[in-house]
Formats: C-alpha cells, sequence, structure tokens
C-alpha cells in the first residue's frame, strides 16, 4: 500500500510490478515465451469514515498501467510494467484499491493471477465558520438573543464539532 496527503492539485502514485510465468517450464535449458496480459479489473474507494465503497468519489480515481501485455519466459520474470494511480486533487479520507489481473494469453486452463494495491489517504481535519446576519444586537435582561452561524467542513473526512459561548 502506499499512503498519500491529500493536496489541491491532482497527483499520480506509482507503483512497479513484477510479472512473472509460472505457467510455462524451462525445458532442456531453453525457455518458451508467454504473452501475459495485464488489465486493470476495478478502482473502488471506500470512505474511512463509513467503510463502504463510496461510488462517486470512485469515479474520480483512474488507474492504468504501462503495458498491457508482456512475454515472458518459463520462470521468468519480467520487472518493467509500472501501475500508475492518479489521486484526483482534494481527494477524500480514505483507500482507493486497484485489482490488476494478469493472464496467460494462449493457455485455455489458466487461471488469472490478480494483485491488490491500496493508496491510503490520510485525513485532514479543518472548519470555517462564518456569522450570519445580525451580528450585533442589544438585550435587555432575560431577553433571548438568536445568533445563527454556518459550519463549512473544509477537511476531507467527517468531523464532530462543539461551541462554547463566553
Amino acid at each position: 500500500y502506499k499512503v498519500v496527503d491529500p493536496k489541491p492539485d491532482a497527483q499520480n502514485v506509482d507503483i512497479d510490478l513484477s510479472i512473472r510465468n509460472i505457467n510455462n517450464a524451462k525445458l532442456g535449458g531453453l525457455s518458451s515465451l508467454n504473452t501475459i496480459d495485464i488489465e486493470i479489473r476495478s478502482v473502488t474507494f471506500i470512505a474511512n469514515w463509513t467503510g463502504l465503497v463510496f461510488g462517486s468519489e470512485s469515479d474520480r480515481w483512474t488507474a492504468d498501467t504501462s503495458k498491457t501485455n508482456v512475454s515472458v519466459g518459463g520462470g521468468e520474470i519480467d520487472s518493467t510494467v509500472r501501475l500508475s494511480i492518479s489521486v484526483p486533487r482534494d481527494p477524500y479520507n480514505g483507500s482507493c484499491y486497484v485489482s490488476v489481473s494478469a493472464l496467460p494469453r494462449d493457455d485455455p486452463l489458466a487461471q488469472p493471477a490478480f494483485l491488490g494495491v491500496y493508496v491510503y489517504v490520510t485525513k485532514v481535519a479543518g472548519v470555517a465558520v462564518t456569522t450570519l446576519a445580525p451580528i450585533r444586537q442589544n438585550g435587555a435582561p432575560t431577553d433571548i438573543l438568536t445568533y445563527s452561524f454556518e459550519v463549512l467542513n473544509t477537511g476531507n473526512g467527517k468531523d464532530t464539532y462543539s461551541f462554547t459561548t463566553k
């Protein structure tokens, strides 16, 4: 997993992947090449304050691989594939799960191998309070005066606020 701080601009998280060909064995010192297809299966954001999938935030995240396939000999590894996850500007607090599959192209019996990567967005708290008119009021003893204000959560997660008067 990778941890990122929320930023006002989009950012990328790059992760190098190693794809290993386990379906073809080396015979007599020779290795046959096998094409392995690489696919992003899902990009899902889980909000930290609910533990549930947050669809509209999931839609803001994208992921891509530098290659859609590699040719690898039996038992060999290709480490030239890069997974790039685009973190949107001002992301919410939570984690984005990216599922990647690798499947040998010419092996009808092969099952895909899956890799899951989490990108965790740290929580940042923030608040803006605006007093709504009227701000100045006069009152006699025992009068009740009412003041209204607006509280805006400027952070990236769910927060609880309490206010006191003096």
